[in-house]
């Protein structure tokens, strides 16, 4: 699986949070479709974004530079999903 995304959604979700949304999206019955993959990360980065007391990790570096940045951050949040699958050797 390779997931490129928009700065806004690193902004306002963690790395562990990507890859759980991965790991539900994987065990469940839309596993075949990247796009609800790549739908489900863009929701949850927009959830959060809107959240006003949520920590995230733009808030984290802000923070280290003196900056007192509550919640979420607005911002473009854009996530392109695709699945790189193996196509078996013929026997022929």
């Amino acid at each position: 699986i390779i997931l490129i995304m928009t700065d806004g959604v690193l902004d306002n979700l963690w790395h562990r949070d990507i890859e759980r949304a991965t790991q539900n999206w994987q065990a469940s019955s839309a596993s075949g479709n990247v796009s609800a993959l790549a739908k489900g990360i863009m929701t949850l980065a927009f959830q959060v974004s809107r959240h006003p007391s949520v920590e995230t990790p733009f808030q984290t570096r802000a923070m280290q530079f003196g900056f007192m940045v509550p919640g979420g951050k607005s911002d473009d949040i854009a996530v392109i999903a695709a699945m790189i699958k193996h196509k078996g050797r013929s026997t022929r």
